[in-house]
């Protein structure tokens, strides 16, 4: 009988570490998701300021390419 408690003890001891395993890598989970969320966001607002800039200066874009197009070694076909 003591044989037996006492391996039933050790089964209940490692299911409480995995528990506690689990809840530590949890824990780990959420914080990885709480940085991934906020480097989304932040990565979400340099495109949008990306995207407006580009927007505001598309004249000025459109005439380098045309610039670019007629130099000699422009590899645009006319």
């Amino acid at each position: 009988m003591t044989k037996t408690s006492n391996e039933l003890s050790i089964i209940i001891n490692q299911f409480n570490q995995s528990l506690q395993k689990i809840s530590e890598n949890t824990k780990d989970f959420s914080e990885f998701n709480y940085h991934l969320q906020t480097n989304i966001d932040g990565m979400n607002v340099g495109f949008a300021d990306l995207t407006e800039d580009l927007a505001s200066h598309k004249n000025s874009i459109k005439e380098i390419n045309k610039r670019i197009d007629t130099l000699p070694f422009s590899r645009k076909k006319e």
